[in-house]
């Protein structure tokens, strides 16, 4: 299921909705564009189709989809 939604009420995406993951990632665009530090964050490691790797974790302060917040 794909939705349209806003993070922290500038940047637009389309996200896949998957009531099982514990996560969700973001391109580093949209980071970029959400200005958040990914260099003094915490670190996760996640497994993707390629194997595991260490990603930096963030907080959106802000989600809004389909006029929920």
């Amino acid at each position: 299921l794909m939705v349209d939604a806003v993070l922290n009420s500038k940047v637009p995406g389309v996200f896949i909705v998957d009531t099982g993951a514990t996560f969700t990632s973001i391109s580093r665009e949209m980071a970029d564009e959400l200005k958040l530090d990914l260099e003094n964050c915490e670190k996760i490691t996640i497994t993707t189709a390629n194997g595991r790797i260490q990603v930096p974790k963030v907080k959106i302060k802000r989600l809004a989809l389909k006029g929920i917040i």
